[in-house]
């Protein structure tokens, strides 16, 4: 028994409509290229600062370095350092270093924040790599 054109469009509606209430909750192809896609291009965007943000952390540790040395020979030749309203002249050499380190907070301030701003982007750069790695694995098995 032959099928009539409207007997064949009935049978294929029917038969889209089951292909859809399969596919409910699952990610279509081009949904998934698309977000790999995406991906893609955050991580082009992320990796760009990457460099500066090294630099300026590697700076930021070496002024402080500096800053820490020129102050302990300051201190070890008598210039006398103001530290929260007191004086600090010739101090022992056993406290030397943690008074430098004082003296030079906001260096070190510098320095650390530097760091955690190049952490900070090395860390959403990986969350964006993980996102791309979970959708190529859907992709990959989405056929």
């Amino acid at each position: 028994m032959a099928l009539t054109p409207q007997d064949r469009q009935a049978a294929h509606q029917r038969l889209m409509g089951v292909r859809t209430e399969m596919n409910k909750g699952k990610p279509d192809i081009m949904r998934v290229a698309q977000q790999i896609e995406e991906k893609i291009g955050q991580l082009d965007k992320a990796n760009e600062p990457l460099e500066g943000l090294a630099n300026d952390k590697a700076m930021m540790a070496a002024m402080y370095d500096k800053d820490l040395a020129i102050v302990l020979i300051q201190l070890k030749n008598g210039k006398p350092f103001i530290l929260e309203g007191e004086t600090v002249k010739d101090p022992l050499t056993s406290i030397c270093e943690k008074i430098a380190k004082g003296i030079c907070w906001e260096s070190r301030l510098r320095a650390d924040q530097a760091k955690e701003k190049y952490d900070l982007a090395v860390s959403k750069l990986e969350t964006i790599k993980s996102q791309l790695n979970g959708w190529q694995s859907i992709n990959k098995y989405l056929d």
